[in-house]
């Protein structure tokens, strides 16, 4: 996945924000990618079932609207909301469809949940 952006951006060095609610992906990411990895501190998830999640979500939009591209799940807007903050879209990865991967966000075919269902 990073390797298709990293191509599309003449290979140049990059660093990659995660910002995820899965610490196992996370730690995958770290041991395959390791110096290029960074994230920030405290625990990800939904506010509305852990208030305390709640500053580290606002960190993580900020960050992610500062990068130069942005790749979300296609069951999730937390990606979204950060690329519509930047005026860019995002890249997306699937299950729906099975793809496997990074498609550039579309209206005409925007990503869909596990379910099916279009994400905006």
């Amino acid at each position: 996945m990073p390797e298709q952006i990293e191509k599309s951006h003449n290979n140049k060095q990059v660093k990659w924000y995660i910002s995820s609610d899965n610490q196992g992906f996370v730690d995958g990411m770290i041991y395959k990618y390791k110096d290029k990895i960074l994230s920030g501190k405290g625990r990800v998830g939904h506010v509305v079932n852990d208030p305390s999640t709640y500053f580290r979500a606002i960190f993580d939009f900020e960050m992610l609207s500062r990068c130069n591209e942005i790749i979300y799940t296609g069951g999730s807007t937390f990606g979204f909301i950060p690329a519509m903050k930047m005026n860019k879209l995002p890249y997306f990865i699937e299950g729906k469809r099975q793809m496997k991967d990074c498609k550039l966000f579309s209206f005409y075919e925007p990503s869909r949940t596990p379910k099916g269902y279009a994400t905006f």
